[in-house]
């Protein structure tokens, strides 16, 4: 009983990082077009653009890291014997590839490069 709260909540954390992920993804593609006129032509083009970018965005996204997140706690459940290490260790690596991208789109730090793997 206990594992399954936890993949559900696991499985929500993730959808929303996701989500949050692919946003930001859209956000660094639209703001490329800040100098395309005027600021206030600029302005309103972006902000068109992110509701009709978000907007089927965000169902398609929000679908989809369902499914990932689902299929990948129980994938990762399945290859260990215990369940709460199976979880333990999906989470972990979940959170740290998220964390380690947010990283990367947010303050231009490659943690790869800082452990010396790239």
């Amino acid at each position: 009983m206990l594992t399954r709260k936890i993949s559900k909540y696991s499985a929500i954390i993730f959808t929303i990082l996701l989500a949050v992920l692919c946003a930001e993804v859209l956000k660094k593609a639209i703001h490329g077009y800040k100098d395309f006129n005027s600021p206030y032509i600029s302005t309103l083009i972006i902000m068109s653009a992110m509701v009709l970018i978000y907007y089927p965005a965000y169902h398609f996204i929000k679908h989809l890291a369902e499914k990932f997140s689902k299929s990948y706690i129980r994938n990762t459940k399945k290859v260990f014997k215990s369940k709460f290490l199976g979880i333990f260790f999906a989470i972990t690596v979940g959170l740290s590839a998220l964390y380690s991208i947010f990283l990367y789109l947010w303050f231009d730090i490659n943690v790869l490069k800082l452990i010396g793997v790239v």
